[in-house]
């Protein structure tokens, strides 16, 4: 068990959830929920071509199309290992797979649906005025709005697939991922489906705590398999 990294993590989300559920700290939260929601829906005032394209990207036929995408990424990182590891890298990408779906569902989508710690409406219900993007754009399937916005379960799975991906590909992959992450986060953000902090303290802690449970134990050396005369030259962790 690699303790440094893992309690790290833990610290993290100790702190996150501290300041968030504390009533001393809990004013900081709002003021900067508010003030990021009322700055990026703010841009879509008078603007039908920011309208649609958050819209877009928004819509619920967008998760079929992510799910493609994150199809090729794996797919792209499998290519780009040696031709010895493809095998090793289809078999840590189908784990990280699995232990997203399980997540999701038995965390986020049966516990926290009957045991939310934070009940919350989103900030397209709270905040006035704001830009409705159901009322600007007559198309269906486009949520912005919920009343159970917190913790954001389309953000915990960007962030699962994110820290685990990263975890087993070259960096500037890596990267490529984290963009395309965080543009497929922010449509909820600007639209007004979840707050800043349903996501930074929400989504992140839940990605955290498991990837964490995952990465810095013996399950991912494991994963892994790496074989004593390899594991000079090749990391068994990854870069932090």
């Amino acid at each position: 068990m690699r303790w440094k990294p893992f309690l790290t993590s833990i610290g993290i989300i100790a702190l996150l959830c501290f300041t968030f559920f504390h009533p001393s700290f809990r004013p900081i939260w709002e003021t900067v929920d508010i003030a990021i929601f009322k700055f990026l829906n703010g841009t879509l005032r008078g603007n039908k071509f920011l309208q649609y394209f958050w819209a877009t990207l928004n819509h619920k036929k967008m998760d079929l199309v992510e799910d493609v995408i994150f199809l090729l990424f794996f797919i792209w990182g499998v290519v780009s290992a040696p031709k010895e590891e493809r095998w090793k890298k289809t078999v840590q990408f189908i784990c990280i797979i699995a232990l997203a779906t399980t997540v999701i569902h038995f965390v986020n989508r049966t516990y926290l649906k009957y045991h939310n710690p934070f009940p919350r409406e989103s900030p397209s219900l709270v905040v006035t005025p704001c830009v409705r993007i159901s009322e600007e754009i007559p198309w269906k399937y486009v949520k912005d709005e919920t009343i159970a916005s917190f913790p954001g379960d389309h953000a915990t799975t960007l962030l699962l697939f994110g820290i685990l991906f990263t975890a087993y590909v070259p960096k500037p992959l890596a990267r490529i991922a984290w963009i395309y992450i965080i543009l497929r986060i922010l449509p909820r953000m600007v639209l007004g489906a979840h707050w800043f902090s349903d996501i930074a303290v929400g989504s992140l802690s839940i990605a955290l705590f498991f990837t964490s449970c995952f990465l810095y134990s013996p399950l991912y050396k494991l994963s892994l398999w790496q074989k004593k005369h390899r594991m000079s030259s090749s990391p068994t962790y990854p870069e932090k």
